[in-house]
């Protein structure tokens, strides 16, 4: 592998990594706190070296046309990659064909999801049959 592949490589790696500490609402609002990339938000990262460093261009999809989360997911991606070492620049774009689904939630976190909901399942029974 070449020195600038390696370098890129090791950019996408932090650049998901920012991307997963950015909690997204919905999935905290059920009691996971996914990251934009394990949530499969995260379509595509370019990393590309510019004159005055390197320049990530990020495309970024909704779980739906009506999440109104956008800009707050671009500001905290833009604010977080542009403070990474030797980057110029950071680029987010909207990916406008909304044909996310769960099944583009990261394998792990899919896991987690179904415990999630199998517990909450199983206590909705309960309160259910307590009554």
């Amino acid at each position: 592998m070449s020195a600038v592949a390696e370098v890129a490589d090791t950019v996408r790696a932090a650049v998901l990594e920012q991307a997963d500490a950015i909690a997204d609402p919905c999935s905290v609002a059920s009691g996971l706190d996914l990251g934009l990339a394990e949530m499969g938000l995260i379509r595509d990262v370019q990393v590309t070296a510019g004159d005055r460093g390197i320049e990530v261009g990020i495309t970024l999809r909704l779980t739906a046309p009506g999440c109104f989360y956008y800009l707050y997911f671009e500001r905290e991606l833009c604010n977080r990659i542009g403070a990474l070492p030797g980057i110029a620049g950071v680029t987010v774009v909207r990916d406008a064909s909304y044909d996310w689904s769960e099944d583009d939630i990261a394998p792990p976190a899919r896991t987690r999801l179904r415990e999630r909901r199998r517990r909450r399942r199983d206590e909705l029974t309960r309160i259910a049959e307590a009554s």
